[in-house]
């Protein structure tokens, strides 16, 4: 479901249709509340979602992984709504899907560096563009979950994008989302490369964060801290 919507919300025809976004758009979020619950009751879920297969799928492919992650995270520590904060990690890279070919290499082959200032100014836009893309649908995504896409990337130190907002103006679930971002970008099976133990990852990535304070504020490593 979540690809259906993904390739309606990129279809920039006339003949996309409004009333099937908004159908596949309400599918994603029973469906996420559906996956929650199943999650929730198994308390220690962090293994099941890494052990767990999600179909290729461009630069975004991780979206629902991310999504399980960030619901979770979200269910335990009490920060903003599980549900909202597993629909809005599934829409916050659609914009990816704009950038050109060369700039997704390098992302994958991690070489995000090697960017230019055009290839980076783009790049950095792109959770704008997931929420203009969806906009475009006409999806109804309230202006909270607008606002939490938007501030995905954003960072405390005000060096994130794209608006270089200040700290106490990201949201929480934002912060969220980034961190299970990162938590599973350093977990993701990949061939060749030893598997990584999610629930030591989790807890060293949180250490190195709360130490740096650089990337995510003290209201949301406090709350996480209880949990990790």
């Amino acid at each position: 479901t979540y690809t259906d919507l993904v390739l309606l919300i990129t279809d920039q025809s006339e003949f996309a249709s409004y009333d099937k976004g908004k159908d596949l758009f309400h599918q994603v979020e029973v469906l996420a509340s559906d996956l929650l619950m199943n999650l929730g009751a198994l308390g220690e879920a962090w293994q099941v979602v890494n052990n767990s297969a999600f179909c290729e799928f461009g630069s975004i492919e991780r979206g629902p992984s991310v999504a399980a992650y960030a619901g979770l995270l979200s269910l335990m520590s009490g920060i903003g709504d599980p549900a909202q904060v597993m629909v809005a990690a599934m829409m916050a890279d659609v914009g990816m899907l704009d950038l050109h070919p060369k700039i997704l290499k390098k992302i994958r082959l991690k070489q995000d560096e090697s960017m230019n200032a055009e290839e980076r100014l783009h790049y950095e836009n792109h959770p704008l563009i997931s929420v203009n893309r969806a906009l475009g649908r006409k999806l109804p995504l309230p202006e909270a979950m607008k606002n939490i896409i938007a501030c995905t990337h954003e960072r405390v130190d005000q060096k994130g994008f794209p608006n270089r907002i200040r700290g106490e103006k990201i949201p929480l679930e934002s912060q969220m989302i980034q961190f299970c971002e990162l938590l599973d970008k350093n977990s993701v099976v990949e061939m060749g490369k030893e598997r990584v133990d999610i629930q030591e990852l989790r807890k060293t990535l949180f250490n190195k964060e709360y130490e740096a304070r650089d990337r995510f504020g003290f209201g949301f490593l406090e709350p996480l801290k209880k949990v990790l």
